[in-house]
């Protein structure tokens, strides 16, 4: 995981802290580098299993922001 946030490979990143478990990370990665790291499916994945309830608001933000459109799928 260092490796790839070293060499900025987002992607990555966040499927490997999705697969290790750190799904609070994962969600930060991929609202902090959304242009390449994030995926809806994912997202709704993840989101759904972040312990911090902060992070699910600024998730909620995120996409409000960010992906309206996609916002009731979140949602469902």
């Amino acid at each position: 995981m260092r490796a790839a946030e070293a060499y900025h490979l987002w992607p990555a990143l966040a499927h490997l802290q999705m697969h290790d478990g750190e799904h609070d990370a994962c969600l930060l990665t991929m609202m902090k580098h959304s242009p390449s790291a994030w995926e809806h499916d994912v997202f709704k994945a993840v989101a759904a299993r972040v312990s911090n309830p902060e992070l699910v608001f600024r998730g909620l933000r995120f996409y409000l922001e960010e992906r309206p459109l996609l916002l009731s799928d979140l949602l469902s």
